[in-house]
């Protein structure tokens, strides 16, 4: 549905969980949660040893009536308790128990797909941070819906952080304003790949219950955060037929930005600052990092301004006012095209890359007044 319908090029996502990696065991529930057929012990023994021998890491166990009768995805789990305890399960009756197989499938999928990774990360940060002399009873981690868990609850269920960056960001914004007497905020998160922008209201954030991460449904509650590529790393282009393009594709931070002479070949977001003044090449990181300015003059005219027949300051500003054409849109979709004034809002601007561009942005959407933290980094 959506823009995707009249896609004649769309494609969908690769699947985390694809079908040789997928294994069926009858049983069934009906929508009262009546049990029809009891769950195939033996259908299930052989599915998980099957699992087992193609060396599979972690599982994710979803059942049509599950959120109505946990009790053969219970069974499953006491199954792999025996037969393969190794494993690190997700049952979607723990990660999401509510109606709608797709999308508590789809959700569980992906909690299974980064569990390994999240729990041995967090794993080794406790470590890490008891070597220190840390010695907080708690350590918690930042959730999407803005709460936070605890570093077990996050390991056992990691697609509760996916937007957890971002949300921090929210929640930061929040605190800030408050302090202020600022109700009405719309929050302008720009790192080094992406921008991320959210609305408060009167002291409230949008809260969501759908969203999506690389066009994969993930149904859990979430604050409700716009994304789109628009970052300090973010490459300026040439198209086939010649006109300028930005984005979405990224230098990322190895190699980076050209002007970090790094190795990196491609125009940025970043190069394009410097170039117009808005960095100084000589005061980077306050000073430790120089900045390699001819450089990317030089790879700017030859590949942006000269062949569009421009000033080399004309094609800098071309650049950055079409990325940040991209990020004052997605400003209007979690404001004016959902009806709010935007006249009434402040504009907060944190992240690497926030602050440069917050003023022109403000200017061209109307916005009163925007705010910038002490420390925005």
């Amino acid at each position: 549905y959506g823009p995707a319908t009249y896609d004649l090029f769309f494609e969908k996502p690769r699947l985390l969980a694809p079908p040789f990696y997928t294994e069926e065991v009858p049983e069934r529930v009906d929508f009262r949660g009546n049990v029809l057929t009891p769950i195939n012990v033996e259908a299930a023994r052989f599915a998980i040893r099957r699992l087992k021998k193609k060396g599979v890491q972690s599982v994710a166990v979803c059942f049509l009536f599950s959120f109505l009768n946990p009790d053969h995805e219970l069974k499953i789990k006491e199954l792999f308790a025996a037969e393969f305890s190794e494993a690190r399960l997700s049952l979607s009756y723990e990660v999401l128990p509510q109606i709608r197989e797709f999308y508590r499938m789809s959700t569980t999928i992906i909690n299974a797909y980064i569990q390994p990774v999240m729990a041995n990360y967090l794993g080794s940060l406790e470590n890490r941070m008891r070597e220190m002399g840390i010695s907080t009873p708690k350590l918690y981690i930042m959730q999407s819906n803005g709460g936070v868990s605890t570093f077990a609850g996050s390991a056992k269920k990691p697609v509760a952080t996916v937007l957890s960056g971002p949300a921090g960001g929210v929640i930061a914004s929040m605190g800030t304003c408050e302090g202020v007497g600022i109700n009405n905020i719309i929050t302008f998160d720009m790192g080094g790949t992406s921008c991320d922008v959210a609305l408060i209201h009167q002291g409230n954030p949008v809260i969501t219950t759908q969203g999506k991460i690389n066009l994969r449904p993930i149904a859990l509650p979430m604050l409700d955060i716009h994304t789109v590529s628009a970052g300090g790393g973010t490459i300026a282009r040439l198209d086939a037929v010649g006109g300028l393009q930005v984005g979405p594709d990224s230098a990322g931070a190895d190699p980076g930005p050209v002007c970090y002479d790094r190795g990196g070949e491609n125009i940025t977001i970043t190069d394009a600052n410097m170039v117009i003044g808005v960095l100084d090449p000589d005061h980077f990181l306050g000073g430790r990092m120089k900045l390699n300015k001819p450089k990317a003059e030089r790879l700017l005219e030859e590949r942006i301004a000269k062949p569009l027949t421009m000033h080399l300051m004309e094609a800098a500003h071309g650049v950055l006012d079409i990325i940040n054409v991209k990020m004052e849109e997605a400003i209007k979709a979690v404001s004016s095209q959902r009806g709010y004034d935007i006249r009434d809002f402040t504009l907060v601007a944190f992240g690497g890359g926030g602050p440069m561009h917050a003023g022109r942005m403000a200017l061209d959407l109307g916005i009163p007044s925007v705010l910038i933290p002490l420390t925005p980094g």
